[in-house]
């Protein structure tokens, strides 16, 4: 090998300071025979400087393709041979596919935009070197494509459950989602999951909005978009995914969720007796994502991702309130009907026109209570089964993100624990008779 070589600039062009210049020579048997160390002025162009690394056997040096890298036992500080963007890591299901990303060695590229509080804890992801940041914005398309460039997977999880003044639904959950898919295909990647829900659909299932939920039908555009720009895409259709500060534990269990005629009545639609739900741990929903990348067959498959068993809304919420020593006889807690609580509706509205009022008052928007008040409408699709994953049930998996909820758990001695009620379960079958039953018109269910 011929030493390093390095051009410099004069002193006159100089600008001040010193750089080092590193000369080795080596055998062909790989024998160093000397470092020879040279400081030399710094020139203001960083480009003037040209290093070169000649190979006496044919003349340069090839760099391979960094999947062809793959080092080590296969964890966090091995390399997988991924490299991996990941698009809303900072949201609950974002920071978790960074982990397990992390964790297995791969190179993660976290776009971010806003504060960096959000997302520098991510670099403890990876190993030194493994995480990196690009800065990007939803709208523009350079940016965009420069987080993804030298990747193979991108995952977008973008997802926000309530619209602002530069972002609208359209802007989240549509555009976005093309915008990214579009320019993945472009830039080569290999494999592209997209991130939707359950019920999304044309003309979803309503409760009180006279058209549903706005939010679903762009989830269901955006579906759309994403495999017309990228066929092979990957798509989860998710339920309300639940864990560590979530939007489906913390929107039941906050007090501004709770009625404000009876401060410990729970205002749910017909009580929550007609509405089936089917939440789906963070962790499950991971597993099968990081399985479905490595599956080529899983090109173009659309999943659903839910939890093991179907639950009645309100069994759900009296389970919850049960766990956090707020049930009838400590608390007395009850569950009310939201059709006859104006009071939810009027501080969905005043939320909604507050700035930052749904991000921090429970996600509570009129949008928000409508998708929460229909069921989950199960098609029969592939699911988390179908990628080797078997998902946990509420009681086995949602008490540990409960246990902050406890009412009074100051006062709690650490000998007390009370057997929890098991909650019962809707099979496939009752569920289709439910929600078919909940379709019919008002005149027909009367008659």
């Amino acid at each position: 090998m011929e030493p390093l070589s390095l051009k410099s600039g004069t002193n006159e062009e100089a600008d001040g300071g010193y750089g080092l210049l590193i000369s080795v020579s080596e055998r062909e048997d790989g024998l160093v025979l000397y470092y020879k160390i040279q400081a030399l002025p710094l020139h203001r162009d960083p480009g003037f400087y040209n290093v070169s690394c000649r190979m006496s056997s044919d003349g340069s040096r090839k760099i391979q393709e960094l999947s062809s890298q793959k080092r080590g036992s296969g964890y966090r500080s091995s390399f997988s041979g991924k490299v991996a963007t990941v698009f809303g890591s900072t949201g609950l299901l974002g920071k978790v596919i960074s982990n397990r990303l992390g964790k297995i060695g791969s190179q993660i590229v976290i776009p971010y935009r806003g504060e960096q509080y959000n997302y520098f804890p991510l670099k403890m992801c990876g190993d030194l070197g493994q995480v990196l940041f690009s800065s990007y914005h939803l709208k523009d398309d350079e940016s965009i494509l420069k987080a993804m460039k030298y990747s193979d997977i991108v995952i977008n999880a973008i997802g926000r459950e309530w619209e602002t003044k530069n972002f609208k639904f359209m802007d989240v959950n549509v555009h976005g989602p093309e915008r990214i898919a579009r320019l993945a295909k472009q830039a080569g990647v290999k494999r592209f999951v997209h991130i939707s829900s359950i019920n999304a659909r044309e003309n979803p299932d309503r409760a009180f909005l006279p058209r549903g939920s706005r939010w679903l039908q762009t989830k269901w555009q955006g579906e759309n978009a994403v495999l017309e720009a990228f066929p092979e895409a990957t798509i989860f259709r998710a339920a309300d995914i639940y864990g560590h500060q979530d939007s489906f534990i913390n929107h039941y269990a906050s007090r501004v969720r709770l009625s404000s005629v009876n401060f410990r009545a729970l205002p749910l639609w017909k009580k929550g007796e007609h509405t089936l739900k089917a939440p789906v741990h963070v962790s499950d929903l991971t597993t099968g994502i990081m399985n479905a990348i490595d599956d080529e067959s899983t090109k173009g498959v659309t999943y659903e991702a839910y939890g093991p068993e179907i639950y009645k809304l309100s069994d759900i919420v009296d389970w919850m309130y049960y766990y956090m020593n707020k049930d009838a006889a400590n608390w007395d807690y009850r569950r009310s009907d939201l059709r006859f609580d104006p009071t939810v509706f009027a501080k969905a509205l005043f939320f909604q026109s507050m700035p930052f009022g749904q991000q921090f008052y429970a996600k509570m928007g009129l949008d928000k209570i409508e998708k929460m008040s229909i069921s989950d409408d199960i098609l029969g699709l592939p699911n988390l089964e179908d990628l080797g994953v078997s998902p946990g049930t509420i009681a086995e998996k949602m008490p540990p993100h409960l246990a902050v909820w406890k009412h009074a758990l100051h006062h709690i001695d650490v000998s007390f624990y009370r057997e929890m009620p098991k909650i019962p379960v809707v099979q496939h079958y009752q569920a289709k008779e439910m929600i078919n039953e909940s379709r019919k018109p008002l005149l027909e269910t009367l008659l």
